[in-house]
């Protein structure tokens, strides 16, 4: 691809124009990205209701599944550039068929991580040096939330398909119906409400589960709807479908892999961590959840990169991507800024949220907890939106390597920090802030390089 150069006047923070497109797009699956980021934060601060404990196995539980649930979700992301690239180059009829393609490999990609999660779920947490209590309760958990990789692609895969055709507001809804019957179950079967016995963490789990199934069915039904308009039709051949498969897993793999290293590397953290007690392993997985949640516009403002993007290098207009990225990036300058405040000025109440305050004392002071993650927040949000305007124009290869790289830095922090200084939450907290600070620092180099 030429390397464009960027007008002056297209740097400055988009026309409001510009800004509005951006938007349109970004808004309802950042509404999306709340209620699935209150999804997971509900199961946590009721599931902190129970015990410190459970708390903490939710977290060690959560953190190992995800591995595999990000698969379907991150190659997602794959299809998703592949839809938009065919309707930038205006054939639209293709473009309907590798949609069903992505529907299809999400069905047989679900049943594949649902068997390999779930015969590995005893021999993983059996083998940590858990407390007896944490590793109990990890279990119930896990061995109930697998379900959920039964339709956790295909729901990626639907969402993907809306997110292409710029139709966002389906996966909006989808992410509401999820947080209502995930609010609901919660409090029903956690502590045995309307007849139902006390579950615990296992009714959090059920909960999940059932909020995951109702949210991709209601998505799949709008698809049904949405047969002529998106024009999709079934494979035509075997191998139409294995070319499309392999189309996805090349534009999407880079996603999975950054995704899969990231969450590995919380996972070996969480292993070194997990000898320090519950209540800092508890709290290292409440903050990447308070991450999450503040990263929730940045997230929309990915769609909107994929999007458009994905369009204009699918149209051969490459200053249109250097005018893309460089909006979003302003755009996602503006989106933390609530979040930063909330950091610096409330860390005691956000974080008391999930762990009583006198737990958390025990760790340090609330206050500087707070500037830690607002440092990390930072780096994170450059590295997402610079990563996702690299992978809407198909670059991969360089992402194996930066993500090599970055896990070899954060996983010495981490032994060095751990095992070494024995310096518990505060280390494995220094270990991914210098994971997102290397890959950002990289990412953004790269890029620079490419659209001036």
């Amino acid at each position: 691809m030429d390397r464009p150069s960027v007008p002056k006047n297209l740097r400055p923070l988009g026309s409001p124009k510009v800004n509005r497109r951006i938007m349109a797009i970004a808004w309802p699956v950042m509404l999306s990205a709340l209620s699935q980021a209150l999804l997971t934060n509900i199961d946590f601060v009721m599931v902190g209701q129970i015990s410190t404990d459970a708390l903490a196995a939710v977290g060690v539980a959560g953190t190992f599944m995800t591995i595999f649930f990000i698969v379907g979700n991150s190659l997602s992301f794959g299809l998703s550039t592949c839809v938009s690239m065919r309707l930038g180059e205006q054939d639209r009829a293709t473009a309907g068929r590798v949609a069903v393609h992505g529907l299809i490999f999400g069905v047989l990609l679900g049943l594949a991580l649902f068997a390999t999660c779930r015969s590995v779920l005893g021999l993983v947490f059996g083998s940590m040096d858990l407390e007896p209590a944490v590793r109990q309760l990890t279990l119930d958990y896990s061995r109930v939330f697998v379900f959920g990789l039964l339709v956790s692609a295909l729901g990626g895969m639907a969402g993907a398909t809306f997110g292409a055709y710029t139709k966002t507001r389906p996966v909006l809804i989808a992410s509401l119906i999820m947080v209502a019957v995930n609010l609901v179950g919660d409090y029903v079967l956690i502590f045995g409400k309307l007849g139902f016995p006390a579950m615990g963490v296992r009714g959090a789990a059920w909960a999940s589960v059932s909020a995951v199934f109702c949210s991709t069915a209601y998505l799949l039904v709008m698809l049904a709807c949405s047969v002529q308009a998106f024009e999709l039709s079934l494979p035509r051949s075997p191998a139409a479908f294995g070319r499309t498969v392999a189309t996805i897993l090349r534009l999407g793999i880079s996603t999975t892999i950054e995704w899969s290293l990231w969450f590995v590397g919380v996972f070996v953290i969480t292993v070194w961590l997990s000898p320090f007690g519950a209540v800092p392993l508890a709290l290292f997985h409440v903050s990447i959840k308070v991450q999450n949640f503040l990263m929730l516009a940045v997230r929309g403002f990915v769609v909107a990169n994929n999007a458009m993007i994905g369009r204009a290098h699918g149209g051969r207009q490459p200053r249109r991507i250097a005018l893309w990225h460089h909006h979003n990036l302003r755009l996602g300058y503006i989106s933390i800024i609530p979040g930063l405040l909330l950091l610096l000025v409330f860390p005691g109440w956000l974080f008391g949220w999930f762990i009583p305050l006198e737990e958390l004392e025990q760790i340090g002071s609330p206050w500087w907890l707070g500037v830690a993650v607002a440092g990390v927040l930072v780096v994170r949000m450059i590295n997402t939106i610079a990563g996702s305007s690299l992978r809407s124009v198909g670059v991969v290869t360089f992402f194996v390597y930066l993500l090599l790289a970055s896990q070899g830095l954060a996983l010495g922090t981490g032994l060095l920090t751990l095992k070494g200084a024995a310096w518990g939450f505060w280390g494995a907290l220094l270990a991914t802030a210098v994971d997102e600070s290397f890959r950002a620092a990289v990412s953004a180099v790269k890029l620079r390089r490419m659209i001036n």
